[in-house]
């Protein structure tokens, strides 16, 4: 059968053809195909949860299958396929049974009817069914029933279907210590099926997580085994049997295996996957994955609720054992003007038998009356004010969350008690004016009234977690203009709190954060420390609706499903077919119980507004955005957490509540660089308005501060946006960039030396009411270090601090422009905004010097800053002794800072209180309008972005060194044909102007991997297939700063080697592994090319550089300059490189914006540019001038018998590091044996290069033909360093002694003078190695064996010789 080797080279010539269609469109018919080609049709449903009739459940009994979706319709769609195609696999990838009354009525009251589910599945005539998580919530006999008659023998109108989970293990012979591999009820791991000839394996797994999510009881016998260990175990057996791979699984693909998404790594790890069906995620989308080998591997997600079927059409050569992938998901139901649509009849034979399921489970279930109503349980004020639906809820949840009978429950002496206190949110899917009309209630009313399958726990909390908690919710609550309330955000994450002797008050005109001002139990007011017994949904518990994380940032600490607050779990009752614990079914059985309920309200919280008087508004800001103006990524076509569409949403909820007027927006600089659509913006649209100042006009930003990287771009490129901008009513801050001596500002008016560039502060005057306003000055102030990092010619003119600062430190800038605002009583309140990270707390840094500024500042009343990505929001005392916020939104929040204002009798500014918050964007939905305002944007930088530049040649992997197999072991970085490629088209670019003007260009290249990287280990991102097309999306993952420019500088030998040195002080060890060390960072991590060298890791700090030669020569033997390629960043001081060497950027001698233009300045432009000139790129391309190199690191010592302070240390790794000497094993030197003639003659060849001697006549009769040692003996001999032990012999094993390896080392120096006396006692003057050993105890190669004894005569150990070969040559 098929090898996998072959697959993979007969892949390397055929273009994989992967057509992504959402929807897909296939054609009429089947391809006709060669004669040696079979086409399979691999089609797949994941998560139908039920959905068999295509019936909302929740809208009654006349919408039945009425919905547009649902396996009726989807059987009609395999149909036509299987007429279309001869050779169709159909898989069902789990979580099927569970979802809907349907299901849930056979499961758990029709347990001697065949399982609707399970019939579908058999009448489609699947081929195999993966077990989902979702099928254990009903309990193992239930799931143990439905899976006997799915894989029952088959009859006239139903197949047999197989049942694969691989990585469900018998738990009596499997354990996570020991596997037999025995599967839980023996089902198969795989199952082979043949299609003309071909034959494809498939496997199914299941997800291994849950034991996190049910009970043991629930899961019994299984032991789970995870995802990637499954698939390696069979993945050779598999091979072996089968053409084809396939995998059909029940895990996510992106996100963690907390949340059970493996499939990504399995993908991107292996390299014997064909294709994956996957589920759990309930997202349609038809992708592929590059797997280890950089090879496009299908992996189809075919969504929810029978809405869709992937597929994957392969077309298999049998005779090149190549094939070709065609994806898509076909989505069954359409869009038609504002409705949604059928796009398939429902199929009239299954519809026909499942008719009678449908119909039994509305008649004898969903309209069963399990009670009535007294009156009706209004929906009015639901959630602003007590309701009695709510109220009814959380005493169902109290009343079945704790153990009334003791029965189904482990042992704990608390669990008999209901619990104090319960949590919900009002999750209703009625939006009829009465939630529960007055009369009959059914069973079928419990799917609308209560929408989701939770179970409850009773835990404990404290009383401040309960506090934080309703802050939470409250945070929520708006004031509309009319004085009512509203829920922003909608009601499903709006939680309310209820028990009996429980009180709050939310007070709605209190900043968020300190709205709970009162919070009562039995009448008095609850402490931080009192503890309570509280009701709480499972989806609660896990940390959904980002209850549990602002817990966690406000000062708690609750771990999500934490085992130890359990006093009792109604899944407790989800056992062994009895769901008594679920929501529904407890609500149902609590109106049972009662008969008859009356809309009641126990409750007695309320909201309020108590002090109007008082004036709130909100200062919002962002900070250090980048470019993500749009929700999507162009460079990896994935969604951002993080876009500004995002921000334009979280704006919006915050001005519900404050109002526009009331609502004040500051970006904090670092906002239009970073993506790939603001490259093309700037580089291709420079005089049109960048895509972030569209964003933030729409949005209604006031103040754009400066970053550091706005200075990236050209003077011209950044004025042309500020002026935009300004013109925009978007002021543009920066107080400390100023003018070096009388020029312009950046409108073009006349400044004086001294003066800001841009402005430096404003002021917004807030109208509060009656005659009252709120005077807000916003200084803004750029990064002082800005000089480090950008050329001078991106700044003409002009400094990062005020002329009478030179040091730059932020709080004399700060200090200098509040006591201006004060000294003219110009503001009430002072917002400072900084491009500065918050730094340390007692030593300055540069760039980060937030905390220490805020500490300093005076009158300072709220400071934002940024530039460092970390978000936070800390309180410090500024110079007054005043506490205010320090607050860093990080590039991934909108920060929300809200002041209340009181004010005197005069209607002056009396006091006012501020209150931070942080709004994760990865939780705000995305702005509509904005991102339709911005798609353009997304389109024209996508069509630039993949025009192609060149391709890859084969032999690309940008795993493995070009060096592998050498000096490839034990190393954290290794020399990568992706960074080589850097390096080549630096040097390449700084030669364009040569042959014009006779402009020498860079023989050396410097570059840190500034590739796209993943993981602790920093492995790259990139990897390049054969045949593959460059194109800028491939460019941008591969160098990720497009503001970086090359440049070119003379260095001498000394600076290269001093830079070089600097650089290998960045690495650290740990576990004789190298690793980034304590204060250094991966983009610090330089690589040299043109260079050979090393570094030694386990030498101290300034000793690490082993060895550094260009063509062989030494460089600290080299004279002159060597001309060096490399990027603006580390000529303006970037990780101190250039400071430490003596240079600066105005020691450049080229540079691309000055030599090229300055829109091709930019390193992955030039890259680009090389990758065009070459057409096809090769690993093995050579640079025009200067030479390819090899470089690695020493991280520990191979040697198990020599020690690493044993004397010869030093020398043995050098040597050995540089194939000078070997050991004698792979982990052994013996040191101690005697050296031989033959090795210390090899050991001066190598040192010596290894030269070809002159004449391959051997005058020596012992010399063995191709032995190690020959050639090195000859040209010992023409060098006159060895003459032999006789005319006709050189005895090569003979030991050799002291006397004889100074000697040689003597002769190999060119007999060197001899510096001082004879120190020794014991040589024979006249002898031959008497002017040798003087010379070697001179020279320090060689010591005495006591302080007036050298015992030339004895012999010379291999620790002995390499200790002085290693002396002699360092």
């Amino acid at each position: 059968m098929k090898k996998r080797l072959s697959r993979i080279l007969a892949f390397m010539l055929v273009l994989c053809m992967i057509v992504t269609m959402v929807p897909a469109v296939f054609a009429e018919g089947e391809t006709e195909a060669a004669s040696d080609e079979v086409q399979i049709l691999f089609l797949g449903t994941s998560d139908i949860h039920g959905q068999m009739y295509g019936t909302n459940y929740s809208n009654g009994v006349s919408e039945s299958g009425k919905n547009a979706t649902g396996m009726t319709r989807v059987a009609t769609y395999i149909n036509q396929q299987r007429e279309q195609y001869k050779n169709v696999f159909l898989a069902d990838a789990g979580d099927t049974i569970q979802g809907t009354p349907l299901t849930y009525y056979y499961a758990f009251y029709q347990k001697d009817v065949q399982d609707p589910a399970m019939k579908v599945l058999r009448m489609l005539d699947y081929d195999m069914w993966v077990v989902g998580n979702h099928e254990f919530n009903y309990g193992m006999d239930i799931l143990q029933r439905q899976l006997n008659y799915l894989t029952s023998a088959s009859t006239e109108t139903e197949s047999q279907v197989a049942v694969s989970v691989a990585n469900y293990l018998d738990a009596n012979t499997n354990s996570a210590e020991s596997k037999d591999w025995k599967t839980w009820n023996n089902y198969a791991p795989y199952i082979i099926k043949e299609y003309d000839g071909v034959k494809v394996a498939v496997m199914g797994i299941g997800n291994p997580n849950i034991a996190n999510w049910d009970v043991p009881e629930n899961w019994r016998g299984i032991y789970f085994a995870g995802v990637i260990e499954t698939y390696k175990h069979y993945e050779k057996e598999m091979h072996e049997k089968a053409d084809l791979v396939a995998i059909v699984t029940h895990s996510g693909v992106d996100g963690d295996p907390v949340h059970s998404d493996f499939i990504r790594e399995l993908v991107s790890t292996t390299d014997g996957i064909d294709l994956v069906f996957t589920g759990h995620e309930h997202r349609q989308s038809a992708r592929t994955i590059k797997n280890v080998d950089g090879k496009e591997i299908p992996v189809i997600s075919p969504g929810s609720s029978a809405g869709a079927v992937g597929r994957v059409l392969v077309t298999y050569d049998k005779t090149a054992e190549t094939y070709t992938t065609e994806i898509g998901i076909e989505t069954m139901s359409k869009r038609e003007g504002n409705t949604t649509v059928a796009k398939y009849d429902a199929d009239s034979t299954l519809k026909a038998a499942l008719e009678p399921y449908e119909n039994a489970t509305w008649n004898e279930y969903m309209l069963k009356p399990i009670g009535s109503a007294s009156g009706n349980f209004s929906a009015k004020n639901l959630g602003t004010a007590p309701s009695a639906f709510v109220d009814l809820v959380n005493k169902v949840q109290t009343w079945g969350a704790y153990d009334r009978t003791g029965l189904n429950t482990p042992d704990n002496k608390n669990d008999d008690k209901p619990a104090q206190l319960s949590i919900t949110a009002p999750l209703t899917s009625g939006s009829a004016e009465n939630l529960i009309p007055e009369g009959q209630i059914t069973l079928g009313d419990m799917f609308r009234l209560y929408r989701y399958e939770n179970w409850f726990y009773q835990i404990t909390m404290s009383g401040k977690e309960v506090r934080t908690w309703l802050e939470c919710s409250a945070s929520k609550v708006k004031v509309n203009d009319d004085g009512s309330y509203g829920i922003s955000g909608g009601l499903t994450y709006y939680d309310i709190i209820s028990g009996d002797g429980f009180s709050y008050v939310i007070d709605a005109s209190k900043p968020s954060g300190g709205r709970i001002t009162s919070m009562t139990y039995n009448g008095k007011e609850v402490k931080d420390n009192d503890s309570f017994t509280v009701v709480i949904n499972n989806y609660r518990f896990n940390g959904g609706g980002n209850y549990v994380q602002y817990l966690n940032d406000h000062g708690c600490n609750f771990t999500p499903n934490d085992e130890s607050r359990v006093i009792y779990s109604t899944q407790y009752n989800m056992i062994q077919g009895e769901d008594k614990g679920q929501a529904r079914n407890l609500l149902a059985d609590y109106i049972t119980e009662q008969g008859t309920i009356a809309p009641e309200i126990t409750s007695t919280w309320k909201i309020v507004n108590t002090t109007p008087g008082a004036f709130y508004f909100s200062v919002l800001s962002t900070t250090d955005m980048h470019g993500r103006s749009t929700v999507k990524d162009v460079s990896s076509q994935q969604a951002v957490s993080n876009s500004m569409e995002r921000v334009a949403t979280a704006v919006k909820n915050v001005r519900n509540i404050y109002g526009d007027k009331n609502t004040i927006v500051i970006d904090n600089g670092d906002t239009i660089q970073g993506t790939l659509v603001a490259q093309y913006a700037i580089t291709h649209k420079a005089d049109k308005e960048n895509p972030m100042i569209t964003a933030m006009k729409a949005i209604g930003y006031d103040v754009w501060g400066m970053g550091n990287h706005e200075f990236n771009y050209t003077p011209e490129q950044r004025d042309t946006q500020t002026l935009l901008a300004d013109k925009a009513g978007i002021a543009v801050l920066s107080a400390n960039l100023t003018l070096l001596k009388d020029g312009k500002n950046f409108r073009g008016e006349d400044a004086n030396a001294g003066d800001s560039y841009y402005d430096p502060y404003i002021i917004k005057t807030l109208d509060a009411g009656n005659g009252r306003t709120v005077r807000v000055a916003i200084i803004g102030f750029g990064n002082a270090a800005n000089a480090t990092w950008d050329l001078a010619t991106n700044y003409p003119n002009l400094q990062f601090s005020s002329l009478d600062n030179p040091n730059g430190d932020l709080e004399n800038e700060v200090n200098k422009w509040t006591k201006e605002i004060k000294d003219k009583d110009l503001a009430d309140i002072i917002v400072v905004t900084a491009h500065s990270g918050r730094g340390s707390s007692t030593v300055r840094d540069l760039e980060s010097q937030s905390y220490i500024a805020a500490t300093k500042s005076h009158d300072v009343d709220l400071f934002i800053c940024g530039h460092d990505h970390r978000a936070s929001v800390e309180t410090v005392k500024n110079a007054d002794g005043k506490e205010i916020y320090l607050v860093n939104g990080g590039g991934t929040h909108l920060t929300e800072n809200v002041f209340t204002v009181s004010f005197d009798e005069n209607g002056k500014v009396k006091d006012f209180t501020v209150t931070a918050n942080n709004i994760a964007l990865k939780d705000v939905k995305d702005d509509t309008a904005l991102a339709e305002q911005l798609q353009p944007w997304y389109d024209e930088t996508f069509a630039w972005a993949s025009a192609p530049l060149g391709k890859f040649d084969n032999g690309w992997d940008a795993y493995k060194s070009e060096t592998e197999g050498k000096n490839n072991n034990d190393i954290l970085y290794s020399q990568t044909q992706v960074s080589n490629l850097i390096h080549k088209a630096q040097i390449w670019a700084t030669w364009q102007n040569y042959e014009k003007d006779g402009i020498k260009g860079a023989t050396v290249s410097i570059a840190s991997p500034v590739f796209g990287t993943s993981g602790s280990n920093w492995t790259l991102s990139l990897v390049p297939t054969d045949g593959q097309t460059i194109s800028t999306l491939e460019l941008a993952k591969l160098y990720r700063y497009a503001n970086n420019l090359l440049c070119a500088v003379d260095m001498t030998p000394k600076q290269l080697y001093t830079w070089m040195s600097a650089v290998a002080d960045m690495y650290a060890l740990k576990d004789g592994k190298a690793v980034i060390g304590q204060g250094s960072s991966i983009f610090g991590m330089d690589t040299f090319y043109g260079v050979d060298y090393c570094f030694d890791l386990t030498k101290p700090a300034g000793e690490r550089v082993a060895y550094a030669k260009i063509n062989g020569v030494d460089l600290l033997d080299m004279k002159g300059t060597i001309r060096v390629a490399l990027n603006s960043y580390r000529m303006s001081g970037g990780y101190g490189f250039a400071e430490a060497t003596g240079l600066s950027e105005a020691d450049c001698c080229w540079t691309a914006s000055m030599n090229l233009g300055a829109d091709r300045a930019p390193v992955p432009t030039l890259i680009g540019e090389y990758v065009a000139h070459m057409g096809v790129v090769s690993p093995t391309d050579r640079v025009v001038r200067g030479h390819d190199s090899t470089w690695k690191l020493i991280t520990s010592n191979p040697f198990v018998d020599v020690r690493i302070d044993d004397y010869f240390y030093e020398s043995l790794m050098a040597l050995a590091n540089r194939g000078i000497v070997k050991g004698t094993s792979d982990t052994t030197f013996s040191p101690n044996e005697s050296g031989t003639r033959a090795q210390i003659v090899t050991m001066l060849w190598r040192e010596a290069g290894c030269p070809t001697p002159k004449t391959t006549v051997m005058p020596f009769t012992d010399v063995e033909n191709d032995s190690y040692y020959e050639q090195a003996v000859l040209w010992a001999y023409e060098n006159n360093i060895t003459l032999g032990t006789s005319d006709t012999t050189f005895s090569p094993y003979e030991e050799v002694t002291r006397a004889q390896t100074v000697t040689f080392i003597w002769r190999y120096k060119n007999n060197p003078q001899a510096a001082g006396q004879n120190p020794f006692n014991d040589l024979v003057e006249g002898s031959y190695y008497y002017d040798a050993v003087i010379w070697a105890a001179g020279a320090k190669v060689a010591n005495g064996v006591t302080a007036d004894t050298f015992d030339p005569d004895s012999v010379c150990t291999r620790a002995q010789l390499v200790a002085f070969i290693g002396r002699a040559v360092k």
